[in-house]
């Protein structure tokens, strides 16, 4: 299991933060989604079901950029 935090300037309230969670679970071995929209910070955890690169692509796709 993996666990990464990372910094995503696009969020702006809790909507993003529940669009965010909404496109990353729905990919296979996503397994938790935790974000702060003060911080700009999101808790993704996922298993080998997936990857980082997978991740961060989706992000991409749906205008939420991690600044990592």
């Amino acid at each position: 299991m993996n666990t990464t935090t990372v910094f995503i300037p696009n969020i702006s309230c809790q909507g993003c933060v529940r669009a965010i969670q909404a496109e990353l679970c729905d990919l296979a071995g996503v397994l938790k989604v935790e974000g702060d929209p003060k911080s700009r910070q999101v808790t993704i955890t996922w298993d080998e079901r997936t990857s980082w690169e997978a991740i961060r692509e989706r992000l991409i796709e749906i205008n939420y950029p991690p600044a990592h």
